[in-house]
């Protein structure tokens, strides 16, 4: 799980957000998979804890 987190910053440039970790809120969103790979990653390692 925490490969997917460390994985998310070399995918696309890194996550689009701030150091909130909230998604974009528009229209078009992030077309890269670093945001939702960081978020999905972040879950993961909050179940397994």
């Amino acid at each position: 799980a925490l490969l997917m987190v460390y994985q998310s910053f070399f995918i696309g440039g890194g996550p689009g957000s701030s150091w909130t970790f909230y998604p974009p809120l528009s229209v078009d969103g992030q077309p890269e998979l670093s945001l939702d790979s960081m978020i999905l990653g972040l879950h993961t390692v909050g179940i397994g804890s």
